[in-house]
C-alpha cells in the first residue's frame, strides 16, 4: 500500500506579535551560492492566515525556481526561472511585475510606489530585483509559448479530455501555429505585430476567396478557427505574464456565408431510405447502431461513439442513455458544454439499438472521427443522402425539427438537444416518464430485424 506524506498547509509560516513572517531554511545544495545565507526571513505584513497562506505559496514557489536556476548550467533555463521566482515575489508583495525598462516607461506614480516599498534598510537582491524589475521577460517562442499556453494555462480543462480529444485539440493548435510561422518566419510571440496578423488575414482570403476559380474554396470557419486559436494563445500567454497587450489578430474574421450548413433529413426520407430494410446491412455492427441510435435520441455521433455501460440504464423504470463527461482516473471525457449533460429516454428503434448494444460501442470509442468517416462514406455510396449537405450530422438536425413539429416544448427541446438556454433552466423541463411520452409519439415506424 502506497503511503503519501501529509503536507503542511502552515509549512514556513512563523507568528510573531501577531504577524506572519515567512521563514524558510536554504537548502544545503545551494546554501554556499545563495546570497541570503542559511535561513529565508520576510515579513508578510499581515495577520491574516489565508492571506498568509497565499503570500507563502507565491514565495514558496518563487525560490524553488530561483534554486533551480542556481544549479542549472543552460543560461536561458537560468534566466526564465530567474524571471518566474521575480514574478512571483511581485506578486507575494502585492505588485504586478513590471521590467526595469517597462518601469522607467510608465507613470512615475508606479515607479516611486515599487521603490517606496524597498526597506530603507535595504532589501536582499532578489526581493529588490523583483520590486525593480530586474529580471528581464523571457523571449519565448510561439512554440515555447504554446508549451505554456498547454501545460499551464490549459492544464486543468485539458486534464478532462480523453486521449483523443486531447489529439484532436493538439493537432489544431499546431497546425495553426505551422501554418503563420510558414507565412511570417520563426519569431517570438512578443515580436508578432499587427501587420503579421493582416498578413494571416489575407492569405485566408486567398484562399476562402481564390482569386484562380477552380482552386478549392475554403470556408470562413476554417479561416476564423485558425485566426482564433492563434489570437487566444496571444491573449492568454500576455496576460499570464501580467502584460497588457493589443492582440494583433483582433477583428480579422470573416464572415460566415450562407449555403453550405448541413441540412436535416426529411422524416419520409428516413422511414424510406435510412429505415429500410437491408439499407444499412452493409455497415458493420457497431456503426450500424450509432447510426441508427441518432435518429432518436439526436445525440452527437461522438456522444454515443463514447457511452460506456454504466450509463446505459435498460433496467431503469424509464430506459435512457445518461450523456455526461467522465472525470474516471484513466477514463476521462469531456462534453461540449455544460447543457449537454443530459438524459435521453431510449425510444424507437433507439431503444432496440442499446438492447442489441447494452455496452456501447467500443469499436469506435474515442474515434469518432472514424465513425463519421466510415458512416459518411457508406451513405454516399450507397445512395442514402439527398445532397452533399446531407451527413450523419444530419440526424440530429431532423429530430430537432421532428420534435418542433411535434410540438415539443422549445426549452424541453433545447434540453434534450444540449443546447445553451437563453435563460436560467428552472425545474427539470419533465420527468423521464414525460420526456419519454413525448418522444414516443414522434418516433418512426421500424422492423427491429433492421438493427
Amino acid at each position: 500500500m502506497r503511503h503519501y506524506r501529509k503536507v503542511d498547509p502552515d509549512r514556513y509560516l512563523l507568528q510573531r506579535q501577531g504577524i506572519y513572517y515567512y521563514w524558510r531554511r536554504i537548502p544545503a545544495v545551494v546554501a554556499g551560492i545563495d546570497s541570503r545565507g542559511r535561513l529565508v526571513r520576510m515579513s508578510l505584513k499581515t495577520d491574516d492566515l489565508a492571506e498568509a497562506r497565499a503570500k507563502r505559496d507565491a514565495l514558496e514557489a518563487a525560490d524553488n525556481d530561483y534554486w533551480q536556476a542556481l544549479i542549472l548550467d543552460e543560461d536561458e533555463a537560468k534566466a526564465r526561472l530567474r524571471y518566474k521566482a521575480a514574478a512571483r515575489r511581485a506578486e507575494a508583495l502585492g505588485f504586478s511585475y513590471r521590467t526595469s525598462s517597462e518601469l522607467a516607461s510608465g507613470s512615475l506614480a508606479e515607479l516611486i510606489k515599487h521603490v517606496l516599498a524597498i526597506p530603507p534598510a535595504g532589501a536582499p537582491p532578489e526581493v529588490e530585483a523583483a520590486v525593480l524589475g530586474r529580471e528581464d521577460r523571457p523571449r519565448d517562442s510561439w512554440w515555447q509559448a504554446y508549451e505554456i499556453y498547454k501545460n499551464e494555462i490549459k492544464k486543468e480543462e485539458l486534464a478532462k479530455k480523453s486521449p483523443g480529444q486531447l489529439k484532436r485539440w493538439e493537432n489544431t493548435r499546431k497546425a495553426a501555429i505551422s501554418n503563420f510561422l510558414k507565412l511570417v518566419g520563426e519569431k517570438p510571440i512578443a515580436d508578432t505585430t499587427r501587420n503579421d496578423g493582416v498578413a494571416l488575414h489575407k492569405y485566408w482570403l486567398g484562399r476562402v476567396v481564390p482569386d484562380d476559380k477552380t482552386k478549392k474554396r475554403y470556408s470562413p470557419n476554417s479561416a476564423n478557427k485558425q485566426i482564433g486559436i492563434l489570437g487566444n494563445i496571444y491573449s492568454e500567454y500576455f496576460k499570464r505574464q501580467q502584460e497588457d497587450r493589443k492582440n494583433p489578430f483582433s477583428d480579422l474574421s470573416f464572415k460566415e456565408r450562407g449555403g453550405q450548413k448541413r441540412k436535416p433529413f426529411a422524416s419520409e426520407w428516413i422511414q424510406s431510405a435510412i429505415l429500410a430494410p437491408g439499407a444499412l446491412a452493409g455497415m458493420n455492427d457497431e456503426g450500424r447502431g450509432i447510426t441508427l441510435a441518432q435518429v432518436e435520441t439526436g445525440c452527437r455521433p461522438g456522444e454515443l461513439c463514447n457511452i460506456v455501460p454504466e450509463d446505459i440504464l435498460l433496467d431503469a423504470e424509464v430506459p435512457h442513455i445518461h450523456v455526461r463527461a467522465r472525470t474516471d482516473p484513466g477514463d476521462t471525457r469531456d462534453i461540449k458544454t455544460e447543457q449537454s449533460d443530459r438524459r435521453i429516454p431510449l425510444v424507437g428503434v433507439a431503444l432496440e439499438v442499446f438492447k442489441r448494444h447494452p455496452k456501447g460501442f467500443p469499436r469506435y470509442k474515442d474515434k469518432e472521427d472514424s465513425y463519421s468517416a466510415m458512416a459518411n462514406k457508406y451513405l454516399k455510396e450507397n445512395g442514402l443522402r439527398p445532397s452533399r449537405q446531407h451527413t450523419v450530422y444530419s440526424f440530429r438536425h431532423s429530430f430537432e425539427d421532428r420534435m418542433l413539429e411535434g410540438g415539443i416544448d422549445l426549452e424541453l427541446r433545447e434540453v434534450l438537444m444540449g443546447h445553451k438556454l437563453e435563460r436560467p433552466l428552472y425545474g427539470e423541463k419533465g420527468t423521464l416518464q414525460f420526456r419519454q411520452k413525448v418522444l414516443s409519439a414522434i418516433a418512426l415506424e421500424f422492423d427491429p430485424a433492421i438493427v
